[in-house]
């Protein structure tokens, strides 16, 4: 039992020291020369969803090109969220 008590004690230690906040604080800034900037849909439109309708293509998105002057990998993401109808 104390050698099951030892080795959490020793793994929390090290969990412990190996974080450290110089590790956030060197992280590089990096920030666009162009921002993408979404060029279809327009904004503020809503869309309804529906079962007989999940074939069709509901909407296309497009935006512009972003230029960050360096070699970074880009991710974009769409977030959708549904209306409270209550």
């Amino acid at each position: 039992m104390k050698n099951i008590t030892k080795s959490i004690i020793a793994l929390f230690t090290v969990f412990a020291v190996s974080c450290t906040s110089d590790d956030i604080e060197d992280r590089p800034v990096i920030t666009p020369v162009d921002a993408p900037v979404l060029l279809a849909p327009e904004s503020g439109n809503s869309y309804v969803l529906a079962i007989e309708n999940a074939s069709n293509q509901a909407e296309r998105f497009v935006w512009s090109v972003a230029n960050f002057d360096q070699d970074v990998a880009i991710t974009y993401e769409v977030q959708i969220d549904k209306a409270d109808y209550s």
